[in-house]
């Protein structure tokens, strides 16, 4: 276990960092952790990726190409029916717009607007408009707020297992995918310490009479 945990660990890690190597390779530039920015995108700025609310913020990354394009355009319709879309915005050519040849000064410019709108709203407000629009932007969750997520409990993702141990009951996260034909679910809590131990240590061939030794001398 603790072996495969650390290979999820290192999974992880690089799936995260994976640019930090060609960016070295390519631009002799060293990306560093950014808190709420991102760096790597592009070798002349740092981009913004978790936005302050009213209540709450919200997760955005300014992209280019077609898919960016579309989002970045829906945004400034958005703020010009809010009238807060100024000449800047709506002079700015989205489909030819490129992160990786963006400079920092236009790209605080930029966000210096599309941030006026997010503090405009609470979080929640700011979601209901991007799933309106087909904007690529999700809310930053509390605990309370994934478990009181509309979409997980819509196709019922909680499960309730119960603890006898304990004469209660506590609701889990169930299937990660629903299978009509092997449908998933939980079938038992998660062991207690040692609860298995006899049939572990008996699969690895120890005799009752050798576990009776070991448990004599407090080894298990």
């Amino acid at each position: 276990m603790r072996d495969s945990g650390w290979i999820s660990v290192r999974d992880s890690i690089v799936r995260a960092n994976y640019n930090v190597r060609p960016f070295w390779d390519l631009n002799r530039q060293i990306i560093r952790r950014q808190g709420c920015l991102r760096a790597g995108i592009s070798a002349f700025a740092i981009q913004r990726q978790t936005w302050p609310c009213k209540e709450g913020a919200v997760t955005f990354e300014l992209l280019g190409g077609e898919g960016g394009a579309r989002m970045n355009k829906a945004l400034t319709q958005w703020m010009d029916e809010e009238g807060m879309a100024d000449d800047f915005l709506k002079n700015m050519d989205w489909d030819n717009f490129d992160m990786a040849l963006t400079t920092q000064e236009l790209l605080d410019q930029i966000n210096e607007r599309f941030g006026k709108l997010f503090m405009k709203y609470t979080s929640t407000e700011v979601y209901e408009q991007a799933k309106k629009r087909r904007i690529m932007l999700y809310p930053v969750a509390s605990p309370r707020d994934i478990v009181e997520n509309q979409q997980l409990t819509a196709r019922d993702f909680w499960e309730e297992v119960g603890l006898p141990e304990f004469n209660s009951i506590i609701t889990f996260a169930g299937a990660f995918v629903k299978c009509s034909e092997t449908p998933l679910h939980i079938r038992r809590r998660a062991p207690l310490i040692g609860e298995h131990n006899k049939e572990v240590y008996q699969e690895l061939g120890l005799s009752e009479e050798e576990l009776a030794i070991l448990k004599q001398g407090n080894i298990v």
